[in-house]
């Protein structure tokens, strides 16, 4: 691809979370591994174990997981999140993490992390650069 980091971004303390109910239960953590091994690739450092256990949570818990997150995760640079099989909790869960929390968050969709998909892992890892500090270039 034609996009690369100039300055790739540090993280050190991250956690991902899943509101989605339909992916398996191990996918969350290979979905992220991958991830971090797409950052890293592209120029990033990125401390390959979360800063709290990967929490899976039902939609309907949304704010109180993003809560609970925050209050055992102090100073957490991103938060992976898988959002919900059905939409619209999008806005929802960005307000919370930004206006009210001050936690940097990307979301992903539940069927390209069940598909583990290469193209969008890359995508997403420039953009979790970008929004941990570093900077891309786009040729």
């Amino acid at each position: 691809s034609d996009k690369k980091m100039v300055n790739g971004a540090k993280v050190t303390s991250w956690t991902c979370v899943s509101f989605s109910t339909r992916i398996d239960r191990g996918l969350p953590q290979e979905f992220c591994k991958q991830l971090i091994g797409m950052c890293v690739s592209k120029g990033m450092e990125f401390k390959p174990q979360p800063a709290i256990p990967f929490i899976s949570c039902p939609p309907e818990h949304i704010e109180e997981a993003l809560l609970d997150i925050h209050k055992r995760a102090p100073g957490l640079q991103l938060l992976i999140v898988i959002l919900p099989d059905v939409t619209g909790s999008y806005g929802k869960i960005k307000r919370i993490c930004e206006t009210e929390l001050g936690i940097v968050s990307q979301c992903c969709q539940p069927r390209q992390v069940n598909k583990l998909n290469k193209q969008y892992m890359e995508n997403v890892a420039l953009k979790i650069n970008v929004k941990t500090g570093g900077r891309n270039t786009v040729l």
